[in-house]
């Protein structure tokens, strides 16, 4: 009986860790100093695949965005992404002094996100044409900050009720593709100054003044959400606000991959997006996604999702055959 139970832990953990190529937590050299951050890679990962950042909220961790944002790792195994979170450190200056946060004042964690996506790169061949910047709360604002101060190397963002409540204004040398999603309760980053920073962002990218608003998003979390897009901007770009009437500063419990549009929405908004002019068709994102395989027939259905013909069977992206 012994052995019985110790073959079943065996082999639980032998499924663990073919759960992923890696998944802990990295040190690594940036501007002198040692900084971390945790790396998931999902087993099977395909060359140039692409990479999403995700920063904390000032005051908290790597590891409380890592449970707040759940849904990332567990997404990354369907849609072959990298995922990083990073873990900030001190700072102080516009922001006030914040225990663990993000420098955006300088160019201290600019340069350690550019360090990041180099480490990765040269790891695990992901596409840096498509890195995507998220956040939460002053990860979120940071997420923006990145986008300005290195927009070649930022294909999209997606903030969690994060922005600058500082009254800065907005300087980005290219169209930047924005989801944002925000509680109106909101006491900490209060909702009713998100318009006019948003505003600056459109603006830069000359979209269309007259947005395409859908009302009663299906939210599974909240109820009578409101999504709002901003379209005919420069390069395709789209700006869009998810408005969350109920919702405060808190996301615990909000997002789970299993039932979420949400997940599919940022996902899917976010992938079609890389650091060029004008979107990614579905062909290619698959043809990079499958690159060292460019022989194979590839066949895109209407919902986006692409599949791989060898022979007479059918695989998906990320490697799965198909019955």
């Amino acid at each position: 009986m012994k052995k019985f139970f110790l073959f079943i832990a065996v082999l639980c953990c032998a499924t663990m860790l073919r759960a992923a190529q890696y998944n802990d937590l990295k040190t690594i050299q940036s501007g002198g100093v040692e900084r971390q951050y945790f790396l998931y890679v999902p087993d099977g990962l395909k060359p140039n695949s692409p990479l999403f950042i995700s920063c904390h909220e000032g005051y908290q961790t790597y590891q409380d965005q890592k449970t707040l944002m759940k849904w990332l790792p567990l997404a990354a195994d369907t849609a072959n992404i990298v995922v990083v979170f990073p873990a900030g450190e001190a700072v102080s200056g516009s922001w006030g002094n914040v225990s663990s946060g993000w420098d955006m004042d300088g160019m201290k964690d600019v340069n350690f996100m550019l360090d990041i996506i180099d480490a990765v790169k040269a790891d695990y061949n992901i596409d840096d044409t498509r890195v995507y910047m998220t956040g939460y709360s002053m990860g979120g604002a940071f997420a923006y900050y990145m986008a300005q101060k290195a927009p070649d190397r930022v294909a999209a963002v997606v903030s969690f009720s994060g922005y600058d409540i500082t009254g800065g204004s907005v300087s980005c040398s290219r169209p930047i593709p924005i989801f944002h999603l925000h509680g109106q309760s909101d006491d900490v980053m209060q909702y009713p100054g998100l318009d006019a920073y948003l505003k600056q962002w459109r603006n830069l990218s000359h979209c269309s003044s007259q947005p395409v608003v859908e009302t009663n998003y299906p939210c599974p979390a909240i109820a009578h959400a409101t999504l709002t897009t901003y379209i005919d901007c420069d390069c395709e770009v789209e700006v869009k606000l998810l408005t969350l009437p109920s919702l405060g500063h808190d996301y615990s419990g909000f997002f789970n991959y299993n039932n979420h549009d949400q997940v599919k929405d940022i996902l899917k908004f976010c992938k079609q997006y890389n650091t060029g002019c004008g979107k990614i068709s579905p062909e290619e994102q698959g043809i990079k996604a499958i690159r060292e395989d460019a022989n194979l027939p590839v066949k895109v259905l209407q919902d986006d999702h692409i599949l791989i013909k060898q022979g007479d069977r059918t695989y998906t992206l990320t490697g799965q055959e198909l019955k």
